[in-house]
């Protein structure tokens, strides 16, 4: 039981600086207050899906740290918009919420977006999130799922999914949720050498 516990402390250790890092270069940017706001009957969500294919290829052949923060960036402003004032709105209240820790206020408002618009991939991702940080493991990795069903180049979601199977202790899960991060930005800062160093850990080899 204390080796079990001690190998898991060690991995979580060890992958922490990496998630961190997914975090920080992931980061969505601020929106701003919305001061009119838009009726939300027959909303309907706009996919930029040719501008993401776009950046999802020069990510994919990004080698600079500053270039693959500078397209994730990118990426994130366009998964953070819903193209509606009132569900930016939203988001951005349970945004600050989920900041503040007050994490069932934010999955209500959550809640409330998956509802008005089930196409935005970003109200399940958000949603996801707050689970997590609530401890509420399953219900995160069900909004994961379907976040991914909607944009499975979701690289947040992906780290996502690696700290819920961390936080449960399935670490090879966890490995090969990083390994698919990988996929998509090869050259994010860091990774690789996380991804080596956990192999290790768990005592398997890596070609």
């Amino acid at each position: 039981m204390r080796t079990l516990l001690l190998l898991r402390i060690s991995i979580l250790l060890l992958i922490l600086p990496c998630l961190i890092l997914l975090i920080s270069v992931c980061k969505p940017p601020v929106l701003q207050s919305v001061k009119k706001t838009l009726p939300v009957m027959n909303v309907q969500y706009i996919n930029p899906s040719h501008e993401l294919n776009s950046l999802f290829a020069r990510l994919q052949r990004a080698k600079d740290e500053v270039e693959v923060k500078a397209i994730q960036s990118q990426i994130w402003q366009i998964w953070m918009s819903s193209g509606t004032a009132d569900i930016d709105a939203l988001m951005e209240k349970g945004n600050q919420s989920m900041t503040q820790g007050n994490y069932e206020e934010a999955i209500h408002i959550f809640s409330k977006i998956t509802r008005k618009l089930p196409e935005f991939a970003e109200g399940w991702n958000k949603r996801a999130t707050a689970y997590y940080l609530k401890g509420e493991y399953s219900a995160s990795l069900q909004d994961i799922e379907r976040t991914l069903s909607l944009e499975n180049r979701h690289f947040g979601a992906i780290s996502g999914l690696a700290s819920v199977y961390l936080a449960m202790g399935e670490y090879r899960a966890a490995l090969k949720a990083l390994e698919k991060v990988l996929e998509i930005c090869p050259n994010q800062p860091g990774l690789q050498e996380q991804v080596r160093e956990l192999y290790l850990r768990l005592g398997m080899s890596k070609a």
